[in-house]
């Protein structure tokens, strides 16, 4: 299976990207700037720029049957930003949808996308999780994370997996 990973460098990318190749996927992965993945070996590099809704994804769909969406703007311990939310919302929530929407115009068959726990708040029940479960995100990077994965229902002709 062609793959693209976003977020290939990160904390789940960097154990997963290796896993693909070994087991065969030929897998392209996206980055910021320059070449950070060097430690990743036999995938493919595309060099995207900040994820936003004017990501110009184009090139790193091409020829791609699932995406692994894994980038995001995560948590922020010294938050200097002026609008906390606003910045989340670009990245988490835009900047997903803009890839659900290129995905799905370049034919791409999935996107899985990787969201957070802290969409369903910050305590623990007595119970598991699941789809009936009521989110309850407490903070700006959980509603933005909630909100990248209400995006994705509006997007049609792409099977999305949250």
């Amino acid at each position: 299976m062609r793959v693209l990973v976003t977020g290939a460098t990160g904390f789940v990318g960097r154990a997963l990207v290796p896993m693909l190749t070994q087991a065969g996927h030929d897998v392209t992965i996206t980055v910021r700037y320059g070449p950070s993945a060097d430690h990743l070996k036999n995938v493919r590099l595309k060099n995207i720029g900040e994820i936003g809704p004017e990501t110009n994804w184009q090139e790193a769909l091409s020829n791609i049957d699932a995406v692994l969406h894994l980038a995001g703007r995560a948590h922020v311990m010294a938050e200097s930003d002026a609008d906390p939310l606003a910045a989340y919302r670009r990245i988490n929530r835009d900047g997903t949808k803009r890839l659900a929407e290129a995905a799905a115009d370049a034919g791409v068959k999935r996107l899985v996308f990787l969201s957070s726990i802290k969409v369903n708040g910050e305590r623990t029940t007595n119970h598991p999780y699941s789809e009936a479960s009521t989110p309850q995100p407490e903070d700006a990077y959980g509603q933005s994370k909630w909100e990248g994965e209400q995006a994705l229902h509006e997007i049609n002709g792409l099977e999305t997996v949250v």
